[in-house]
């Protein structure tokens, strides 16, 4: 379910005084963007679980001293809060990843409808040409539509200016578009 920003501060509001079923929405309304944030960055859905349900730990714990701002928005702090759990956990955890896992992870079905097939395979396509994208581009791009934050929100977790981001976003939109059309040999 979509909140308007004005239901978001309201839920939040209510929650610094308290009210933990307000917290409980406030978790219900932005658990999936949060989860969707680490699972496109760690090597499962168990460490995407256990950093989201930190994320969320670290809400209630600092809520009664967040306060609004004018231009930030309350998942834009909520997203500051996830990207500093990822860099402690990419600290923590120097991943490496069993080769084993990542052929389950990827193993496709091979008795599979050719209409969905062809849906996988340039879907396929496209997170490679994005994984092969440099960091910049890739993280603004995956914020602005994985994650579907607007630009300003973008600016405020990366600690750059908007403008920025509209740059980033549409060179990196560029390099993949060059990427995706360009044959490879």
């Amino acid at each position: 379910m979509e909140h308007h920003e004005g239901d978001i501060q309201a839920l939040v509001q209510a929650a610094q005084a308290g009210d933990e079923d307000s917290a409980g929405q406030l978790y219900d309304a932005f658990f999936q963007r949060i989860y969707r944030y680490f699972l496109y960055r760690v090597s499962g859905p168990e460490i995407a679980e256990d950093l989201t349900q930190t994320v969320f730990l670290e809400m209630v714990r600092s809520l009664p001293r967040y306060k609004q701002r004018r231009a930030a928005r309350f998942s834009t702090w909520l997203f500051q809060i996830a990207r500093h759990r990822l860099i402690d956990h990419y600290r923590q955890h120097r991943e490496t990843e069993d080769i084993d896992a990542v052929i389950e992870r990827t193993h496709i079905e091979l008795r599979v409808d050719p209409e969905e097939s062809a849906y996988d395979t340039r879907a396929a396509a496209v997170w490679q040409a994005l994984e092969r994208l440099p960091e910049k581009y890739r993280s603004v791009l995956r914020l602005a539509y994985v994650e579907d934050l607007d630009a300003q929100e973008i600016a405020a977790l990366l600690g750059i200016t908007a403008v920025n981001v509209r740059v980033l976003k549409h060179r990196g939109m560029q390099q993949l578009k060059d990427s995706l059309t360009t044959p490879t040999l």
